[in-house]
């Protein structure tokens, strides 16, 4: 190639779906950013070269959460230029679920974790819980 290409930044995230041991819907996992834009998100990260997005997002969420996750399918892919105000990125959301270690006993050792626990779409209120 003649000239090295200008892409967008490619990243992942990953909505992990925290389940009981019987199977019944808990809630969602967040992260507190370390970087501004600041608060709650969903876990995610960027894409390394040589590296398929559903191995990003297992790595992401290993590295963010501590988290072991198993790939579902691919959700949502959001690539609107101002979407990110410090560079454009094309994002690809992908669903999870938790592996067989449990959220409660990973999360307690991150102080950047939280649980959502109720999300009400009428007036977008969400409870968390940090664990």
């Amino acid at each position: 190639m003649p000239f090295p290409p200008k892409t967008p930044y490619l990243a992942v995230d990953g909505i992990i779906n925290v389940q009981s041991e019987e199977g019944e819907w808990i809630g969602l996992v967040l992260i507190e950013r370390k970087y501004p834009p600041v608060g709650l998100a969903i876990p995610g990260g960027f894409v390394e070269v040589g590296e398929s997005v559903e191995k990003a997002v297992i790595r992401e969420m290993k590295e963010e959460t501590g988290l072991d996750v198993i790939v579902i399918r691919q959700f949502k892919v959001y690539s609107d230029p101002n979407r990110d105000p410090r560079f454009h990125t094309v994002s690809v959301f992908l669903s999870a679920l938790q592996g067989e270690n449990r959220p409660e006993r990973v999360m307690q050792r991150s102080q950047r974790c939280f649980l959502t626990m109720k999300f009400r779409l009428k007036d977008s209120s969400l409870t968390t819980q940090r664990y």
